[in-house]
């Protein structure tokens, strides 16, 4: 069950079932898994961890 590694966010997959949320992977630049790093929970694996859709910006 996909859930969002931001440090602050509650949001997995069971909980978003009926919302338009959707569980985005890590980007494969290191500088920016960094960056996202800085704003995820402790320990993160960025192989296996998840950012929601909340996060981000239309385009």
């Amino acid at each position: 069950m996909p859930s969002c590694s931001i440090r602050s966010c509650h949001n997995n997959s069971h909980n978003t079932k009926n919302k338009e949320i959707s569980y985005l992977c890590f980007p494969k630049d290191e500088a920016l898994i960094e960056k996202w790093k800085v704003l995820c929970k402790e320990n993160v694996n960025p192989k296996i961890a998840r950012v929601c859709s909340q996060h981000f910006h239309p385009i």
